[in-house]
């Protein structure tokens, strides 16, 4: 089953688009998330054919994942989503330790497995993860996640979905949820051409 529906706009953040890299500085990096222990790198640049690294995540069991290229052109942001629901952010081209930031640690936003990342099309710092419950959930990686459950308030309803929003002093993560549907959310992708629409799929049993 296919639901599309409109994500809720993000103002006051400015954007900045990547310029292409060039041949020399162009790192296509690709990931092996088969592996309990960790995600492994292979990158290819004009000075070095091959290169594979091994990045230890600091959950088990990565699923899915999603990556962006900084403005800088020296970082590329990786989100690892895990079967137990954490999410997990790092720059695998960091040649030392990548610094991480775990979001859902706790599991108390949601305990089910993440299925699908996206980053926010020009959204800055904002990121949307799925998971198996039916729920998706806006992020802000500047944000701290809530380290109790979170306590919501419905934002809007329509047709087969209702966008709830933390009720809460001060601004923590998840910024918004959205339940669609009935059954788990397998993908979802943003649509229309700025991209403020949701395509999501799932499955009901």
């Amino acid at each position: 089953m296919c639901y599309l529906m409109m994500h809720a706009p993000i103002y006051g953040y400015n954007t900045v688009v990547p310029e292409p890299l060039n041949a020399i500085e162009q790192l296509p990096i690709r990931t092996n998330l088969n592996l309990p222990e960790g995600v492994y790198r292979q990158s290819t640049t004009a000075n070095e054919y091959f290169r594979s690294n091994r990045m230890p995540t600091q959950v088990a069991g990565p699923v899915c994942n999603s990556s962006i290229q900084n403005s800088s052109q020296s970082s590329c942001l990786l989100l690892i989503g895990f079967s137990a629901g954490q999410i997990q952010l790092i720059d695998p081209q960091q040649k030392e330790m990548p610094n991480s930031k775990l979001f859902n640690e706790e599991r108390q936003i949601d305990r089910t497995a993440v299925t699908c990342l996206r980053w926010v099309p020009d959204g800055c710092s904002f990121f949307v993860a799925s998971h198996a419950s039916g729920n998706l959930y806006l992020y802000n990686d500047e944000l701290d996640s809530s380290t109790i459950a979170p306590t919501y308030q419905v934002l809007k309803q329509g047709d087969c979905f209702t966008v709830f929003t933390c009720k809460s002093k001060v601004s923590r993560n998840p910024v918004h949820r959205w339940q669609i549907g009935t059954g788990a959310i397998n993908s979802f992708a943003f649509s229309g051409s700025t991209s403020n629409f949701i395509a999501t799929v799932s499955q009901v049993i």
